[in-house]
């Protein structure tokens, strides 16, 4: 029989036959990686406990999860939070959009709609523009909704990730930051970036011309859950040719501006 490390797949290999509904990691006896394949069983055990119902989790919550103590608990939580996955919340912690990258495989083949998706599809029939729904994560914006239009479908490859400096949703999303947040944004910085988030945050929506690709416009607003606080945001794009600046401002904001309001008692 196989020991230490290399022994994992025969006991993956047990566990999947019948008999042995699911795997528990902390069963698996691996004499030179029995550690860090704990640790990693405690990370995603944690991860996997948010939910809607449950948004943040303490460490004395993660400690009875893990049926640990809470130091080995602090240690999950933290580890976590320093590769990026968690955040803190009050006496707790909350996912960051870095943990969607652990579902980037699954995502795409999930036949059930999400909560922004229905959103997406809804403004490119009112509208014909393409549609967009990101979070902030780092310098960049990671896509978590979108619909294009048909005839874009063969010219544009859908983007999971757009720099948050040079396109709309991603100034939405920087603005919605505190101002001291601004200074450690990991990318070098634009000519006019924080004049334009400045007047994003004063405005309300954030308008990008040409600068993100030529020939296309941009208007993003807030998606705010209901204590306020910026959770996404919500885009629209269009070529210059089929909307000016003031039907992307008189027309479409209010599209947008409706569709975030309907959105905002339902965010988290």
């Amino acid at each position: 029989m196989r020991r230490g490390w290399r022994a994992l797949p025969d006991v993956i290999a047990a566990r999947a036959a019948p008999g042995y509904p699911r795997w528990d990691v902390r069963s698996v006896v691996t004499p030179v990686k029995e550690e860090s394949l704990a640790a990693l069983g405690r990370g995603l055990t944690v991860l996997g406990a948010f939910s809607a119902e449950r948004p943040v989790i303490s460490v004395a919550e993660a400690a009875e999860l893990l049926e640990l103590p809470r130091s080995t608990a602090r240690r999950t939580l933290g580890t976590l939070a320093a590769l990026g996955f968690l955040e803190p919340a009050g006496r707790g912690w909350r996912p960051t959009a870095r943990a969607l990258r652990l579902a980037a495989p699954y995502l795409p083949a999930d036949p059930v709609p999400t909560l922004l998706q229905p959103a997406c599809d809804r403004l490119l029939a009112e509208t014909g523009a393409a549609c967009l729904a990101g979070t902030l994560d780092g310098a960049e914006v990671l896509v978590i909704a979108r619909a294009l239009p048909p005839q874009w479908l063969a010219r544009h490859e859908a983007a999971a990730r757009l720099p948050a400096a040079a396109s709309a949703v991603g100034r939405m999303l920087l603005a919605g930051l505190p101002e001291p947040a601004l200074d450690h944004i990991p990318e070098p910085r634009r000519p006019g970036l924080l004049t334009a988030i400045a007047e994003a945050r004063r405005e309300g929506f954030a308008l990008v011309d040409q600068e993100m690709e030529l020939g296309f416009r941009s208007l993003a607003v807030p998606l705010r859950r209901f204590d306020g606080r910026v959770v996404a945001a919500l885009g629209l794009t269009l070529r210059i040719e089929a909307a000016s600046i003031a039907t992307l401002l008189t027309t479409l904001r209010p599209l947008l501006e409706a569709e975030a309001a309907r959105l905002a008692d339902r965010l988290l």
